[in-house]
């Protein structure tokens, strides 16, 4: 059942264990997410990566399977517009499946979005009503079992300018 089989063995729409195992035993495992931020309690506070012009973007954020959650922690800059857009982006960067999940202060859900299945997709939040001081909860983790594995970036603007993508990593050979 394999998809590397030496013989056509019809359409495949995912790894075998045999396939899974000859990747790993040339690439190694996907390894373990080596951030601790899997909760409310340990979420990585971004306020302090608030730039001048009222954003934040991470870049080489990881998700490894659909049990991996990532939690950040962001309090709504002096300069704020009122608003807070909020994108997690795959695109360019993996096959991840992305889904965003906001709170508020108080751990109570706001709203989210996902793209199941997306393989590599973008999905943006976007928070009315952002006051000065107001705290959040940012959730990014896999929307579906089928792209639970790759790299995403986690952007967030308070301001009304344009914020440019993530941009993929440099892999000339």
């Amino acid at each position: 059942s394999a998809v590397m089989y030496a013989y056509y063995g019809g359409l495949k729409q995912s790894l075998a264990g045999d396939d899974i195992s000859g990747i790993q035993s040339v690439w190694g495992a996907y390894p373990a997410d080596p951030v601790n931020d899997g909760s409310f309690a340990t979420a990585t506070n971004i306020t302090g990566l608030i730039g001048e012009n009222g954003q934040v973007a991470l870049g080489g954020r990881s998700l490894a399977g659909t049990a991996d959650r990532d939690y950040y922690y962001v309090t709504a800059p002096s300069d704020t517009t009122g608003t807070m857009v909020v994108t997690m982006q795959a695109s360019g960067l993996s096959s991840a499946s992305p889904r965003l999940q906001l709170y508020n202060g108080n751990q109570s859900v706001i709203g989210g979005v996902s793209a199941p299945e997306s393989y590599g997709g973008t999905v943006t939040y976007t928070v009315t009503g952002v006051t000065p001081g107001k705290s959040y909860y940012i959730l990014a983790l896999a929307a579906s079992a089928m792209g639970s594995y790759g790299s995403y970036g986690l952007l967030v603007n308070f301001g009304t300018s344009y914020q440019p993508p993530i941009q993929p990593p440099d892999t000339t050979v």
